[in-house]
């Protein structure tokens, strides 16, 4: 049986945890900004969607283990066809799987990796010695305030 945890157990890999932070768009600006590298611009805030205006799909998982087996912080796939590899549709699809156990920092920034310990340790001592957290809603407000 699922054990619940209690609200001081939880990280950001926890679902409710990552939607409060994520309630705010100023946190997904930044995440966004770090997994990205690149300073994003949200046209739709969370919660606001006119679905005529999207263009880009963007799918991000964030896991507490290696899916793929090859060690690395990010695997950033786009579609092609299978029977033509060379032929893309231009249709703004990405899908980014985030492993917070990576073993080459040479090829994500430090600022991806400081975000993903925080993902799987958010606590007030991971978030003080990460930089890119300083702009992060520090979630031990959150737990605290619940």
């Amino acid at each position: 049986m699922n054990q619940r945890k209690s609200l001081k157990e939880l990280n950001l890999l926890d679902k409710f945890l990552f939607d409060e932070a994520m309630d705010d768009p100023e946190n997904v600006k930044t995440m966004l900004d770090i997994i990205l590298s690149q300073n994003t611009n949200l046209k739709h805030p969370p919660g606001v969607v006119d679905f005529k205006l999207l263009n880009e799909v963007l799918i991000v998982l964030i896991m507490p283990f290696d899916l793929f087996g090859y060690g690395l912080y990010r695997y950033t796939f786009q579609m092609k066809c299978e029977e033509v590899p060379e032929l893309k549709p231009d249709d703004g699809a990405t899908r980014i799987f985030l492993n917070t156990r990576g073993k080459h920092p040479e090829l994500v920034s430090p600022e991806l990796i400081e975000l993903l310990k925080y993902m799987e340790h958010s606590t007030d001592e991971v978030s003080e010695a990460c930089e890119c957290i300083d702009e992060f809603v520090r979630l031990e407000q959150v737990k605290r305030q619940r």
